[in-house]
């Protein structure tokens, strides 16, 4: 399976499991490694732009989003990340 069609997979994977709305215009746009998904209201909703490089991601997070309003994947590596601030993600820790 190609790489970009594997991202797609599991973006729509993710998105599913984790109850995220999947907007229209997220299938006009190639899929990348890192996307983001933003509570609006009482649902989360994908931002239909997904970025190839952890920088994109980190701009648009640090411009763009409000602070806890957010969730970052690794759709590569099907990892959840959090914004560290600065230029870092770091991996989510779950809560016990």
């Amino acid at each position: 399976m190609a790489k970009k069609t594997r991202l797609r997979s599991n973006v729509e994977e993710w998105c599913e499991s984790e109850s995220i709305v999947i907007p229209g215009g997220f299938y006009r746009h190639p899929t990348s490694r890192y996307g983001i998904a933003k509570k609006k209201a009482n649902e989360w909703r994908l931002v239909a732009t997904t970025w190839y490089r952890v920088s994109d991601a980190i701009y648009y997070l640090s411009k763009f989003v409000e602070k806890n309003r957010y969730r970052v994947m690794d759709f590569d590596l099907m990892i959840e990340k959090e914004y560290l601030g600065g230029a870092t993600l770091g991996n989510k820790k779950n809560a016990t």
